[in-house]
């Protein structure tokens, strides 16, 4: 829900009070100055999105291992009702982790907008959340592991422009290959999970 809030907000943004006046009546904010678009500081904004990613996933390691609030995150994560009966506020911990997801994603956002795209405008992430919800599963939820699904899963996408061109196949077969990638990652855990036992009368 909180999703298409900020996608409509966004709309009202560039649509009213951020439009380029010299946009010729597109949906588009003015051009981000040098200072504030990514790449300013090494020249490459990839670099700069490859650190930040990095320090992220070490800082969201190191809260989830060595601090209080990481214990209570695995725990309402593992098991509610552990957590309810262990003294742990279920509502509490689920909307801080809400707060330092949504602020991920934000940042996820902001190297899109200010590394590829140069300017804010509508739908600027063509299901980019989505996408990094079957890296999460990839990467068995290790944010150490993210580091290498989210290059593959990158690389899928950029090769999803290739084909486009080349084969004269649509973008959907990227999605289609992604979306086999974690249908195999789901059966996975239901094989770890689970086994299957046939009986014989």
């Amino acid at each position: 829900m909180m999703n298409f809030i900020a996608i409509l907000f966004v709309d009202y943004l560039v649509y009213g009070p951020w439009r380029d006046p010299e946009g010729f009546n597109f949906p588009l904010s003015i051009q981000f100055p040098d200072y504030a678009r990514m790449g300013f500081l090494t020249g490459q904004a990839s670099y700069e999105g490859l650190i930040m990613l990095i320090i992220f996933a070490a800082l969201v390691y190191a809260i989830m291992q060595y601090t209080t609030v990481g214990f209570e995150f695995r725990v309402v994560g593992e098991s509610p009702e552990v957590a309810r009966h262990s003294g742990i506020s279920y509502a509490k911990t689920l909307l801080l982790g809400g707060l330092i997801s949504g602020g991920l994603a934000g940042v996820a956002g902001f190297t899109v907008v200010s590394g590829l795209i140069g300017r804010l405008r509508p739908r600027a992430s063509p299901g980019y959340g989505y996408t990094a919800i079957i890296v999460a599963f990839l990467a068995t939820l290790n944010p150490w592991l993210i580091i290498p699904a989210g290059i593959f899963f990158g690389g899928l996408l950029v090769a999803g422009d290739v084909i486009q061109s080349t084969l004269d196949l649509p973008f959907a077969a990227v999605q289609i290959f992604q979306s086999v990638i974690f249908l195999f990652i789901i059966m996975g855990e239901f094989a770890k999970r689970y086994r299957i036992v046939i009986r014989f009368r």
